[in-house]
């Protein structure tokens, strides 16, 4: 257990070191986006319109399009087709391909196409009729750890709309403390390989 532990407070300064990398590349200017509207070359009266504020939310910082060359590369098809409304997208392991909802705001695509990821290489050995069902929680287990990877790779991009996670993983998780704690450690692990992913591209650009 001190091993585990240490093992996953290590992966933590990873992730803060990612999280803290973003924001040096906005600072540098070794960026192509607008990582925080607050350092922007914005008039101030600009930081208070609407528009503004609806960019600052929606703006996926170029996340989406990194994560599609990441996943494309490991053998991965991504598509783009409208779904309903409640659908964020799916992921189908048995073509090896990720639909995402093209009616949602970039930024929110960019969550759900790390959630996808984090299910086409946490969860491919599920037995999907289990998984429909929720046999002996196997789909709250997948979800919960799904998002909660989402949820990383999203704050430490740097997304304003990270938080529409936090709810996603409470509903699964019915707010279980056990069953957060047993998905840590696949949740860091897989978050720091989609980072670790994104950014090699992003190098690469």
């Amino acid at each position: 257990m001190v091993q585990e532990n240490a093992r996953v407070e290590n992966m933590f300064d990873i992730l803060e070191a990612f999280h803290e990398r973003v924001r040096e590349m906005h600072i540098t200017g070794d960026w192509r986006y607008i990582m925080e509207p607050s350092n922007a070359n914005y008039d101030v009266s600009q930081l208070d319109s609407l528009d503004s504020q609806i960019q600052a939310v929606t703006a996926d910082y170029g996340l989406y399009e990194l994560l599609e060359a990441y996943i494309t590369a490991s053998g991965w098809k991504v598509v783009q087709t409208p779904l309903r409304a409640s659908l964020g997208g799916y992921t189908d392991h048995n073509s090896g391909v990720i639909t995402i909802n093209a009616l949602r705001p970039l930024s929110l695509k960019a969550i759900t196409l790390a959630h996808e990821i984090a299910h086409a290489l946490m969860h491919s050995d599920m037995d999907m009729d289990a998984y429909r069902t929720n046999v002996n929680g196997c789909r709250s287990i997948a979800e919960t750890e799904a998002e909660s990877v989402a949820y990383v790779v999203a704050y430490c991009w740097g997304l304003k709309s990270a938080s529409s996670s936090v709810s996603y993983v409470a509903s699964w998780s019915e707010k279980d403390a056990s069953m957060l704690e047993r998905t840590t450690v696949n949740v860091i692990e897989t978050a720091c390989t989609i980072l670790s992913g994104a950014m090699a591209f992003h190098k690469s650009q």
